[in-house]
């Protein structure tokens, strides 16, 4: 890459491969586990992306890192190594499977859903819904990922002290995506989204007012566990909400919308950045969960129920 219109093209190729494949690995995960146990497969599988993003902030700080092209070869040679690795290990759909085991005429009895389905009756709320709380959620945790460590140049602190802040940010990310997986098969709805995004809240709030570095390193590691689980809640919900003939679009069409938001966040950021207003990316991601929290609120109790362990 040698020119920003080459970035701009490898990081559409990138999140074009991205986009693509959550929605097929939330669609397996939820459908290789019990349905009490969608939110901790769910958890455990979106995991593994701060987990990745963790080790990499841990590069970023090294000689190493200090060169952006070793990070991009790092980022995209691993992919290539996992690549087979996943055509042999993972499990075939189960949906798939009993599919193409049916006759033509049980085909044909068999429910098919579409784009159109998102919409009907029984769907257009949660769909809405959904929609809202993925993009302003990708929104603020776009924001994180890619204007935490300028933020912190910004305010006069190091690379390497924004980066160590990306890390905690990433490890707690982790714990947080687990342990929210976790509640979500065995709570109300209701309980796990006020914690979720009243941890953002909190966690953004205490960016925005933390004085010294290590209140901007604990703010960071607090904003993490939540925005990056709270996503992974997210799509544990999609899955949850869908039937299995529109699980897999509905899921897919909400992380394009997320995704949107996810384009938009960084470039705001980016600009009040610019401008010299640094804490004003706390106060638009406050704006955001707010704006969530209404939104989830909004999604009928019904679907939900299988976020509860049945006895």
């Amino acid at each position: 890459m040698n020119s920003f219109h080459s970035l701009l093209a490898v990081r559409f190729l990138a999140g074009a491969g991205l986009g693509g494949a959550m929605p097929i690995l939330i669609t397996l995960a939820s459908e290789v586990v019990a349905p009490q146990n969608r939110g901790r497969a769910v958890g455990l599988m979106y995991c593994g992306m701060p987990v990745g993003a963790a080790i990499l902030s841990l590069i970023a700080a090294t000689e190493f890192g200090a060169n952006w092209k070793n990070v991009f070869y790092l980022g995209g040679l691993l992919p290539i190594i996992v690549i087979p690795l996943m055509m042999v290990c993972l499990p075939e759909s189960k949906e798939y499977i009993k599919a193409q085991n049916k006759t033509a005429a049980e085909r044909a009895a068999s429910p098919q859903g579409s784009f159109k389905d998102l919409f009907n009756s029984d769907n257009l709320l949660r769909t809405l819904c959904i929609w809202v709380s993925y993009f302003f959620t990708l929104m603020v945790m776009y924001i994180m990922l890619s204007w935490l460590p300028s933020l912190f140049m910004e305010l006069g602190f190091t690379r390497k002290d924004g980066s160590t802040a990306q890390f905690y940010f990433m490890v707690t990310a982790t714990i947080g995506t687990v342990i929210l997986g976790m509640l979500t098969d065995r709570l109300k709805k209701a309980y796990v989204i006020l914690l979720m995004y009243g941890g953002i809240l909190a966690g953004l709030l205490a960016l925005n007012g933390a004085s010294s570095l290590e209140q901007m390193y604990m703010a960071a590691a607090l904003a993490g566990a939540f925005v990056i689980g709270c996503q992974g809640v997210l799509y544990a919900f999609g899955s949850i909400v869908y039937p299995t003939e529109v699980r897999g679009t509905g899921v897919g069409v909400a992380s394009a919308v997320g995704h949107i938001g996810a384009m938009l966040g960084p470039a705001i950021a980016g600009q009040l950045l610019t401008a010299g207003f640094g804490a004003a990316g706390g106060d638009l991601g406050s704006d955001s969960m707010y704006r969530n929290l209404c939104g989830m609120y909004a999604v009928p109790g019904q679907p939900y129920q299988s976020l509860k362990i049945k006895r």
